[in-house]
């Protein structure tokens, strides 16, 4: 039997294919406006890759800073992970990360000050805590340092969410304020309103979570797979006082909506459990299951965007969404080009490694895209609609990638941080080490 990622309407998109799913991918050389609903879909469709723009130096942010652009990150290199712990470790993990400024108080000796917290085994999902050592840009993994456990994996849970009976988690983490976030959601979601946010005390082993909640009227598609911090300014100005958290996801097959989608919320301190958080929507492009037509421009059902952060320098601003992008034709099917079609008669399964069933592209690319926070601004009062901001800059990061793959495997990029005191960028390659992730490093204007 195949292994099965997305079932959903088989659609194939290529220079000589019918175009089965409105909105399926963005046509080669659209010029025509993605936030128009009901636009009509083109019978043939060839695709083209994300148009990089240069930031705009005389234009600014809501909040009058410059625009922080792909020229502002500079890489760092990257460093190892711990081995210890096969079972709920690094090994087979890394899809959730974030920085804990209170980590690791000896860092400015041994490396970058402040720990980081990220996800272990995706069978278990479970949350460890380690050093940050300074990176190295070598390109062997023996050139690298290795990080150091300062907590082991432990369940943060407690209980609150029902983890085992998930298929194919998803999992977002975010230190803020003493606490640490989290957000867990699954492949399928059930039909009734899951629970999915919550937090812990950030002493592993003694969390005491809080919630569950979940974030009200949005879909459970688009939210719960990366958490961040808004920046305190922006979110003082444009959403109201208190600290606000960001929680977006990405579905492959644009069940969540055809690009990656952002939501602001607050935790209100005397939050009840099973509680319906109040939101704001940031960006929230159309559903592939609806009738708009908006997308990601570029956009490819079998996209994955896996973190994000939002850059804040004293001077500059941006907000990142980090992932793997389709580029070339997609399809419905098997890895190595077999298109599974929707009423059969269905083809033999491929062997492995090709014998995973889900959405796929012709080559895919690591990318951090880069958002205006001027635009969120205009879509939190109502000026823009939630599917009409577009990146401004787009920044590939293949070169600094060190695993081996094929140029149709996807799973380039895991969890992200960001640490806004020091300006680093922290972005996970798994199986970058054998089956452990690396962690690469950009450094970032610090805020100021």
């Amino acid at each position: 039997m195949a292994a099965v990622s997305s079932p959903i309407r088989p659609v194939r998109c290529g220079a000589a294919a019918v175009l089965l799913l409105l909105g399926a991918c963005a046509p080669a050389g659209d010029t025509g406006s993605p936030t128009t609903p009901g636009r009509e879909a083109p019978s043939t469709t060839a695709l083209a890759p994300p148009v990089t723009v240069a930031p705009d130096p005389a234009r600014e942010t809501a909040s009058g800073t410059a625009l922080l652009g792909p020229g502002d990150l500079d890489y760092r290199g990257a460093f190892r992970l711990p081995g210890e712990d096969a079972e709920h470790g690094w090994a087979w993990g890394g899809s959730a990360l974030t920085y804990n400024p209170e980590g690791d108080p000896e860092g400015r000796v041994d490396g970058v000050p402040g720990s980081l917290f990220g996800a272990g085994h995706d069978h278990h999902q479970w949350v460890g805590e380690v050093s940050i050592p300074a990176p190295s840009p070598g390109r062997q993994l023996d050139d690298l340092p290795r990080a150091s456990t300062l907590q082991p994996f432990t369940d943060i849970r407690g209980g609150l969410i029902d983890f085992p009976g998930f298929e194919m988690p998803r999992v977002a983490i975010e230190y803020l304020d003493g606490r640490l976030f989290f957000a867990w959601g699954r492949h399928l979601e059930p039909d009734a309103p899951g629970y999915t946010h919550g937090w812990a005390t950030p002493a592993l082993g003694s969390e005491r979570p809080r919630g569950p909640w979940r974030v009200d009227g949005v879909s459970p598609y688009a939210v719960g797979d990366y958490l961040f911090a808004v920046d305190p300014v922006w979110g003082e100005a444009h959403l109201g006082g208190g600290s606000h958290l960001a929680t977006g996801r990405f579905r492959d097959g644009g069940w969540g909506g055809m690009g990656p989608s952002l939501h602001a919320y607050r935790v209100p301190p005397d939050a009840a459990p099973y509680t319906a958080l109040p939101s704001v929507a940031l960006i929230q492009y159309h559903s592939s299951e609806g009738a708009g037509a908006a997308s990601l421009h570029g956009y490819h059902h079998s996209d994955e965007w896996t973190g994000g952060a939002w850059l804040r320098p004293g001077d500059s601003s941006a907000v990142v969404i980090i992932g793997t992008k389709g580029i070339g034709d997609c399809w419905y099917g098997f890895e190595n080009g077999v298109v599974w079609p929707e009423g059969g008669p269905h083809p033999p399964v491929p062997p492995p490694p090709f014998d995973t069933r889900g959405w796929w592209s012709s080559r895919f690319e690591a990318q951090i895209l880069f958002y205006d926070p001027s635009d969120l601004a205009a879509v939190a009062a109502g000026r823009l609609a939630p599917y009409e901001p577009q990146p401004f800059a787009v920044l590939p990061i293949e070169d600094v990638l060190l695993a081996e793959r094929r140029p149709s495997m996807k799973g380039r990029t895991g969890g992200v941080a960001y640490d806004p005191g020091n300006g680093y960028l922290f972005v996970l390659e798994p199986f970058a080490d054998g089956e452990r992730p690396v962690v690469h490093v950009w450094s970032v204007p610090p805020a100021g």
